[in-house]
C-alpha cells in the first residue's frame, strides 16, 4: 500500500471510530431481542455479541482494497446464537425472519453451499436491521427498552439503517467453526494441504452426525415420557394433570407444560380440556405447540375441528420453519389416512426425503406406497435403509422408549424386510405394553389394506392382522365376569373383522408346543417321561400339533384315548403331504379333535385360530397353561402369542432352539408370563396341575404356621448367612414376596400329606400322637415334592436362576432335585420331618387312615 492511500484509510478509520459505539448499541439490542424471544420459545441457547475491532476494519480496507467500506462491509457488529439442536436453529431462524428486516442478498445458509456429499461450515448468517414502528422510531420490544439507560435511549435514532450480522448454529457446528474453520480456512495459507481439507471434512461429517444424534436423543426422551404416560392408569394420569395445572401459572416454560397437559388430557379423551390449555398459552412460533394443537383438533372427532387441525398443519408446513419439520409431516400424513392417499403419501415422501431412516417415517412411506402401487415395489432395494431404521427402532425398544409404537414400527418394518416371524413377535411385544389395545384399530386397517394390495407377495401380513384382532377380542372380554357374555363379546369382536371361530372347548385348557423336526427327534424323545408325568390324570382340553412327529406324537400317544381329555389340533387346509422331503402323517389320537385352518401350509394361523376358539368358548387366557419344549419358528410364535395374551408359558430350560432363544432374549426372559422351567418332572407336573388350596387348615392357622416356618429358617440359617440378608429379617420387616413364600409352603402341607396317603384332623392335645415321617418312609419323596413346589412358586413370582439375591429374585437353586446340593436338600427334608410337630402345636394330628 503506497502513501497516497494512507490518508483515505485514516479518514475511514476516524469515521469508524465515531460510529463504533452505535454499532455496539445495535448489537446489544439485537442480542436482547433474541434472548427474550428464545426464553419465550423455551430455548436456552448460548449468546455472543461483538463489534468489529479497529484492526479488523483496517485489515479489510487495506488487504481487500475496499474503497467504500461502509457499504461494502455488512458485519460491523454481530450476534451469535448457539443452540443445542438443528431443530432449534430452525426455530430461531423463523423468529429472525419475522422480527427483523433481512438483507437477503448478503444473508446465507452456509449449509446450502455444500454438495450432498460435502461436509463443512454450516452456520446460518443473516444481515439484519431494525424495523421502524409507526412513529418512524426503531421497533424495539418494551422489555428490551426497559433494560436501556437514558443515554442509550437518546441514541436510538442513530442506529436506524445500521446493519448487524446474526449467526445461528448448533453447539457442534460452533465447535467445528471455532476450532477448524477459523483456524484453517481463515488462515494466511493460499492453498490448503489436501490432508487438512480431508481431515476437516471428516470432522465436519462426525459433527453433523452428532447433531442428528442430539436431536434423536431429545426426541427419544420425549417419546419415553409419552410412552410412560400411555401406560399409566386413569387415576395416575388425572393426578398428573392436576399437579401440572396447579404448577402451570408459575412455569417459566408454559408452552412445554401446556403441551404436556394437553397430551395427558388426550389420553383420557378430554379434547376440549386439551385445546383450552393450549390456546391459553399459544405461541405460533413454538413448533411443538403448533403440532400439539393441530393433533388435538384432528383427534377430537369433530369434523370442523379436524378440518381446522389439518389446515393449521398445512399452513405451518408452508412456512419457512415448517418446511423441514418431519414430525408435522408425519402427523399430517397420518391424519389424512387412506381417504386422501395421494396427499398422505406426498407428506410421507417429503419426510422420507429429509430423514429416510426414521422408523415411523419409513414405515408410513412404504405402507402407502405399497397400497397405492398394489405391489411391494422396490422393497428389496430399500433393505439397507430398512435395516438402519430397524436398528434405531430396536435401540429405542431396548430403552423402552415410545412404547408400544416402537414395537409397531418394528413389526411393520420386519414384515417389509421379509421376516414375518420376527414381525409377529414384535407385534406380540407391542400387545404386552398396549393392554388397552386403543391403538390397534388403525394398525389392523393398515394391515388389511396391505394384505389386499400385496398380501400374496408379502408373507405374514394376515398373521399379524389376525393376531391383533385376536388381542383386541381378548381385551374386549377381560372385564366380563359371565362366561357366556364373555364368549359372545369375543365372537362379536371377531365377526366385526370378518373372522370366524368355533366354540365348544372345555377348560382347563393346556397347549403343548415344541420340536417336531426330524433333526431333533432324538432330543425330544428324551423329554417323553417328563411330559407323560406332567399330563398323567389331567382332564380338560389339550391342544397340540396333530402329527406323529416330536412333541405332538408324544401327546397323541399319551392322550389319544385318555378319559376326560379332548385332544385338539389345528392343521392347514389343504394338508401338505410332504415338507422338505419328510412325509407328514396325522396321529390317529387326534382324529376326534381335528380342526382345519385355511392359509396354505403350517403357519402361525393355526395357533391364532386355536386362541380364537379358546376365547370364544368363554375361557380366559390367564387360565391357560402352555408347555414348550425346544421348537422352531411356529412354536416360537405359539409361545409369544400366548404370553402376550396373558397365558402362563413354561419353557423347559436347555431344551434348545426357540425355547432357549426366548429364555435368553432380553424382552421375553423378563416377561411376566414366561417362565424358565427346570427339566424336573415334579416341577412341571405342578405347573400343569397345581395342588388345591388347604381344606382343613384354618386361614388363621396358616398365618401362624408361616411365621413359625420363617422363624425355623432363621434359626437354621442364621449362622450361615450375613445378618443383613433380607431373608433373615424379622417377620414384620420381611419382604412381602418372602412372607408369601412361607404361606405357600404351609398351604402345601395338605397336598404333601395327600401324596403320601396321610390325613390331618383336629384333636385334643393330650390325644395327639406325633406321626414319624421318617419311619413311614415318605421324607425323601415329599422333600423332592417340596422343592418342586418351591421351584414353581419362585418361577411364578418372576424369579430366575442366578446368584442368590432375594431382592433381585435370583437363586442358584432353581434346578431339578437331582442337581440340588445336599446341604440345601437337607432343609426340604427337615421341613417335611417337622410337619407333624408344627401341626400338633395348633391342635392338628397327622395320621394314616
Amino acid at each position: 500500500m503506497t502513501d497516497k492511500h494512507s490518508p483515505t484509510v485514516k479518514d475511514h478509520m476516524e469515521q469508524f471510530s465515531e460510529q463504533r459505539s452505535r454499532y455496539g448499541l445495535l448489537a446489544r439490542i439485537v442480542r436482547s431481542i433474541l434472548e427474550k424471544a428464545c426464553s419465550g420459545m423455551s430455548l436456552a441457547p448460548i449468546f455472543q455479541d461483538r463489534v468489529k475491532s479497529p484492526s479488523s476494519f483496517a485489515d479489510k480496507i487495506i488487504c481487500k482494497g475496499y474503497s467504500a467500506p461502509f457499504t461494502q462491509t455488512t458485519d460491523f457488529c454481530g450476534v451469535r446464537v448457539i443452540t443445542i439442536t438443528s431443530d432449534q436453529v430452525k426455530q430461531v431462524c423463523g423468529f429472525i425472519r419475522d422480527r427483523f428486516e433481512i438483507d437477503e442478498n448478503n444473508s446465507a445458509d452456509q449449509a446450502k453451499r455444500l454438495n450432498d456429499a460435502e461436509f463443512g461450515y454450516r452456520s446460518v448468517h443473516f444481515i439484519v436491521s431494525l424495523r421502524k414502528n409507526k412513529d418512524g422510531a426503531p421497533d424495539i420490544p418494551q422489555q428490551c427498552l426497559d433494560d436501556l439507560g437514558q443515554s442509550e435511549k437518546d441514541a436510538l435514532q442513530g442506529i436506524m439503517g445500521l446493519k448487524a450480522e446474526i449467526q445461528v448454529r448448533t453447539l457442534m457446528q460452533h465447535a467445528w467453526a471455532s476450532v477448524v474453520h477459523d483456524t484453517l480456512y481463515k488462515s494466511a495459507f493460499k492453498v490448503l494441504k489436501k490432508k487438512w481439507s480431508r481431515d476437516a471434512a471428516r470432522i465436519a461429517a462426525l459433527i453433523e452426525d452428532a447433531d442428528k444424534c442430539f436431536v434423536r436423543l431429545l426426541e427419544d426422551i420425549e417419546d419415553h415420557k409419552s410412552s410412560e404416560d400411555s401406560l399409566r392408569g386413569v387415576e395416575d394420569v388425572e393426578k398428573e394433570i392436576k399437579r401440572l395445572s396447579e404448577v402451570l401459572p408459575y412455569c417459566d416454560d408454559k408452552g412445554a407444560a401446556s403441551c404436556r397437559i394437553a397430551r395427558l388430557s388426550m389420553l383420557l379423551d378430554r379434547f376440549d380440556d386439551a385445546e383450552s390449555v393450549l390456546t391459553g398459552h399459544y405461541d405460533p412460533l413454538d413448533a411443538e405447540m403448533v403440532r400439539t394443537l393441530a393433533e388435538v383438533r384432528i383427534k377430537s372427532g369433530a369434523p370442523q375441528k379436524r378440518t381446522e387441525g389439518l389446515n393449521e398443519l398445512r399452513a405451518y408446513l408452508a412456512r419457512e420453519e415448517g418446511k423441514t419439520d418431519t414430525k408435522a409431516m408425519v402427523l399430517l400424513g397420518g391424519a389424512l389416512g387412506w381417504a386422501d392417499l395421494h396427499e398422505s403419501l406426498s407428506w410421507f415422501e417429503k419426510a422420507f426425503g429429509l430423514n429416510p431412516t426414521e422408523p415411523a417415517i419409513l414405515r408410513g412411506y412404504l405402507e402407502r406406497s405399497m397400497v397405492k402401487e398394489e405391489k411391494p415395489g422396490t422393497l428389496t432395494l430399500l433393505f439397507p435403509v430398512i435395516d438402519k431404521a430397524l436398528e434405531i427402532a430396536r435401540s429405542r425398544a431396548a430403552m423402552e422408549t415410545g412404547l408400544p409404537w416402537t414395537h409397531h414400527d418394528i413389526g411393520m418394518l420386519e414384515l417389509m424386510r421379509g421376516r414375518p416371524y420376527a414381525s409377529l413377535e414384535a407385534f406380540a411385544q407391542a400387545v404386552t405394553y398396549d393392554v388397552s389395545m386403543r391403538r390397534s384399530d388403525a394398525l389392523i386397517d393398515t394391515l388389511g389394506r396391505i394384505g389386499q394390495a400385496v398380501g400374496k407377495e408379502l408373507q405374514g401380513v394376515e398373521w399379524a392382522r389376525q393376531f391383533l384382532i385376536l388381542a383386541r377380542a381378548n381385551q374386549a372380554s377381560q372385564t366380563i365376569e359371565d362366561d357366556k357374555e364373555r364368549a359372545a363379546a369375543v365372537r362379536n369382536c371377531l365377526a366385526a373383522y370378518g373372522l370366524t371361530c368355533q366354540a365348544g372347548l372345555e377348560g382347563p385348557v393346556f397347549i403343548v408346543a415344541g420340536g417336531c423336526d426330524p433333526s431333533v427327534e432324538a432330543k425330544i424323545e428324551g423329554y417323553r417321561s417328563v411330559i407323560e408325568n406332567a399330563f398323567a390324570g389331567v382332564s380338560g382340553t389339550v391342544i397340540c400339533g396333530g402329527t406323529t412327529a416330536g412333541v405332538s406324537g408324544i401327546m397323541g400317544d399319551l392322550l389319544g384315548r385318555a378319559q376326560g381329555v379332548r385332544l385338539v389340533s389345528y392343521l392347514p387346509d389343504p394338508m401338505p403331504q410332504m415338507i422338505e422331503g419328510v412325509r407328514i402323517t396325522v396321529h390317529e389320537g387326534y382324529q376326534q379333535g381335528l380342526r382345519f385352518v385355511a392359509g396354505g401350509g403350517f403357519s402361525p394361523l393355526g395357533p391364532i385360530q386355536g386362541w380364537m376358539d379358546i376365547l370364544a368358548s368363554g375361557l380366559r387366557a390367564r387360565d391357560v397353561k402352555v408347555l414348550g419344549v425346544n421348537g422352531g419358528l411356529i412354536s416360537a410364535a405359539e409361545y409369544v402369542v400366548a404370553a402376550a395374551l396373558g397365558a402362563k408359558v413354561g419353557l423347559i430350560q436347555d431344551s434348545g432352539r426357540q425355547a432357549f432363544r426366548l429364555l435368553d432374549d432380553p424382552f421375553w426372559s423378563k416377561h411376566r408370563c414366561v417362565m424358565p422351567m427346570p427339566n424336573d418332572k415334579e416341577t412341571i407336573k405342578l405347573f400343569i396341575t397345581p395342588p388345591k388350596p388347604p381344606r382343613d387348615l384354618a386361614p388363621a392357622d396358616v398365618d401362624i404356621l408361616a411365621i413359625q416356618a420363617h422363624e425355623g429358617y432363621r434359626s437354621r440359617r442364621g449362622r450361615e448367612l450375613s445378618p443383613s440378608e433380607p431373608a433373615l429379617a424379622s417377620w414384620d420387616k420381611l419382604l412381602p414376596h418372602i412372607q408369601e413364600s412361607n404361606r405357600q409352603q404351609v398351604g402345601h402341607i395338605e397336598a404333601k400329606l395327600d401324596r403320601a396317603g396321610l390325613k390331618l384332623r383336629k384333636a385334643k392335645e393330650s390325644d395327639i400322637v406325633l406321626f414319624d415321617m421318617n419311619k413311614a418312609g415318605v421324607v425323601e419323596d415329599l422333600a423332592e415334592y417340596e422343592h418342586a413346589r418351591w421351584n414353581l412358586e419362585r418361577l411364578m413370582d418372576g424369579w430366575t436362576r442366578g446368584d442368590r439375591d432375594p431382592v433381585k429374585k435370583t437363586s442358584p437353586y432353581l434346578v431339578p432335585w437331582n442337581e440340588l446340593p445336599d446341604d440345601i436338600k437337607k432343609y426340604d427334608r427337615e421341613a417335611v420331618e417337622d410337619i407333624p410337630a408344627k401341626l400338633a402345636e395348633l391342635g392338628y394330628e397327622v395320621y394314616r387312615p
